[in-house]
């Protein structure tokens, strides 16, 4: 009789519903009429909690007749044949113990299994380094290229990182390859019964026998013919094509009790929520969203900081945006709810390894993006006084009403030229403002064109292009036609756009 039939049947004698057998196993009715008509089948906790609601044996459960006596192949050495100073770590039960096995195998792990298994494991960890090595090289390359010196610390930093991880990878793997070569080929015996399974490993060094639940395996691994059990911190493996017996219930039990298990099935978890099932739902939810959220949380911090900036009282300043960007901290809850709603989940048994990941990357990003202000608050500056200082040097007037915004330079510029400040003004509307630029048509200093030898780098003509009138000055020569001296010439150059009242001054040096 098949497992479904069974549970149908010890059900009816117990008298209970589809509804009533569910709620006392905290899975949904459906799942309970999926088993009954072996659409699917319990993992080994409800097999366990179904063999106590019912009072029966798991080999009644399972509709299995009890098998004969295992074979002399799969019992365990007799007491005192381990050779003296070897290491037992745990007793398996009595041979006596050995009736209602399930399924038994022997296999043989040498080197070339080990190869088999985790070769193409290591070769993709040397892929992803030596990918990662050309990047690392490409950009310091292109930085080279480029002349610019400033950052090529950091793919160098990376460069090195790599490069350490890949000697350290290459090492470790031949480490382990060695010691199993010099430990011999390791035989394993599994015998598979329906609540545990017993496994005797012997290798030249060591020997260990286990008695095991299926809950207790870490995870399960399935590369090729052969299943990898991690189990007290330590691998054991076994080849399933040996497997005698019923196989597919031997893997089914494998597959449904270990912790993480990932076969030719897919990846799955199979630790069960500590929680009701209903706020199991309740808190799937709640992360889903979270995790959508958080993936969405820098865009919507970019899109704020755009809004804030397109309504500040310069939004020409091309710093208005990192001026702005403390906005991205807004958003910082919601990736950080992912991250500790994921952990507090994880710990009830539900998968939130992506809203973990998702919540920490986004909440990181939030959060040094949101500090920009702080980083730029030495080189920013809000202060109109600057615009005396430049009456001053240039010799002409100004409007005395308005608000600026004033960017202080560490000195990176385009080749030949090294800023000091860049500072956007808006002037306030007023008689001030109107003789400034009655002024600026009939005078002398201000242009409506640039002179063709003007010493201004493309950045600024990009900047001003919109502007109507033009004045550079060089403090050296004192002249006000863009002509430079032999050596290093301090220029200001300014830019007026009527209509917005805008007046661009850029503050510079050119070295000739």
């Amino acid at each position: 009789m098949s497992i479904g039939k069974e549970i149908y049947a010890l059900r009816k004698q117990k008298g209970l519903s589809q509804e009533g057998l569910a709620d006392r196993l905290q899975v949904s009715r459906q799942s309970v009429s999926l088993w009954e008509t072996d659409q699917t089948v319990p993992s080994i906790d409800n097999l366990l909690r179904m063999c106590d609601i019912f009072g029966v044996s798991m080999d009644k459960l399972c509709g299995r007749e009890v098998p004969p006596p295992a074979e002399d192949a799969t019992k365990l050495p007799a007491e005192g044949s381990v050779p003296p100073g070897k290491n037992v770590s745990e007793k398996a039960p009595p041979d006596g113990e050995n009736a209602g096995m399930v399924a038994c195998v022997s296999s043989v792990a040498d080197e070339a299994a080990v190869k088999e298994l985790f070769g193409a494991q290591v070769r993709q960890t040397y892929a992803v380094y030596a990918v990662f090595i050309v990047l690392c090289l490409w950009a310091a390359v292109a930085q080279i290229a480029e002349g610019v010196y400033e950052w090529l610390a950091v793919p160098g930093v990376l460069l090195l990182i790599a490069a350490v991880g890949l000697v350290c990878t290459a090492v470790r793997w031949r480490q382990r390859r060695k010691k199993f070569s010099a430990d011999g080929p390791h035989e394993t015996v599994f015998r598979f019964y329906a609540d545990r399974f017993e496994a005797d490993c012997r290798s030249k060094s060591t020997f260990l026998s286990y008695c095991k639940n299926y809950t207790d395996v870490e995870r399960l691994d399935e590369r090729g013919n052969y299943v990898c059990l991690l189990v007290d911190g330590g691998w054991i493996l076994f080849d399933r094509e040996k497997l005698t017996g019923d196989a597919a219930l031997a893997l089914h039990l494998l597959r449904g009790s270990a912790k993480v298990c990932r076969s030719p099935l897919g990846k799955r978890t199979n630790e069960r929520p500590a929680l009701p099932e209903r706020k199991a739902a309740v808190l799937r939810g709640v992360l889903l969203a979270l995790f959508v959220l958080s993936l969405c949380s820098v865009l919507f911090g970019l899109l704020l900081v755009a809004l804030i900036a397109s309504s500040s009282p310069l939004p020409e300043a091309a710093w208005s945006m990192a001026e702005n960007m403390w906005a991205f901290l807004v958003f910082l809850p919601l990736p950080l709810a992912s991250l500790l709603l994921g952990v507090y989940g994880r710990s009830k048994g539900l998968r939130c390894t992506k809203n973990i990941a998702a919540g920490g990357i986004a909440a990181v990003i939030l959060f040094v993006y949101g500090l920009f202000p702080v980083f730029f608050a030495g080189d920013l500056s809000d202060d109109y006084a600057y615009l005396t200082r430049v009456e001053t040097a240039v010799g002409i007037e100004l409007p005395d009403e308005g608000v600026i915004s004033t960017q202080y330079s560490d000195g990176g510029a385009a080749e030949g030229f090294k800023d000091l400040e860049e500072s956007v003004a808006r002037f306030a509307d007023g008689a001030q403002t109107e003789a400034f630029e009655a002024g600026l048509a009939g005078g002398v200093l201000w242009q409506a064109a640039l002179p063709g030898n003007a010493a201004v780098d493309e950045y600024a003509r990009i900047r001003t292009a919109e502007a109507e009138y033009y004045l550079i000055y060089n403090v050296q020569t004192g002249r006000y036609d863009g002509a430079v001296a032999a050596g290093e010439n301090e220029f200001y150059f300014l830019a007026y756009q009527t209509g917005k009242n805008l007046l661009y001054v850029f503050h510079y040096l050119y070295i000739v």
